[in-house]
């Protein structure tokens, strides 16, 4: 029974944690800035910003949470691996911006490029980042949450 509460105290700290890591990349890693030349629609269309990675990054936090519960990293170095693995073939094919769009001089494209790509691979980054320390940290509370709790009730104010 012990553990179980343990574990939900873990999970609770994993998901109320979870809720600062949008506006933290949101406020440290700006949208990046339109290059100088290049229309405001076309700039609007490649920098959007797509949901998905809350989802994501959700059960990501509940998977290292487990791994470090367990006490088992290699369950976080094999999703790291599946996690760049995969973001290298949807970067690569998918999101990749073409060689040359028609009206978008080459080095405009690829100061576009730049900036998108640099936003990105911060974002991927640092939010990667944030959920290992966040699964990491819930998992140390969870598990000392009796003695975490011990040790508050004998601090006097």
């Amino acid at each position: 029974m012990v553990s179980f509460i343990e574990f939900i105290v873990g999970l609770t700290t994993t998901i109320i944690l979870g809720f600062l890591v949008k506006p933290i990349l949101e406020n440290f890693i700006p949208k990046p800035v339109k290059p100088k030349g290049l229309d405001d629609l076309i700039w609007d269309s490649l920098s959007e910003r797509i949901e998905g990675g809350n989802v994501v990054g959700f059960f990501e936090r509940v998977l290292f949470l487990i791994a470090f519960w367990l006490s088992q990293l290699p369950i976080i170095a094999v999703w790291l691996g599946f996690k760049i693995a995969s973001k290298w073939e949807v970067w690569k094919n998918i999101i990749k911006l073409p060689d040359n769009l028609d009206d978008i001089p080459p080095l405009l494209l690829f100061d576009a490029r730049k900036r998108l790509g640099n936003s990105l691979f911060t974002r991927f980054i640092v939010g990667t980042l944030l959920n290992v320390l966040i699964g990491a940290m819930a998992a140390y509370i969870g598990l000392h949450f009796f003695d975490l709790t011990a040790f508050f009730c004998t601090i006097r104010l």
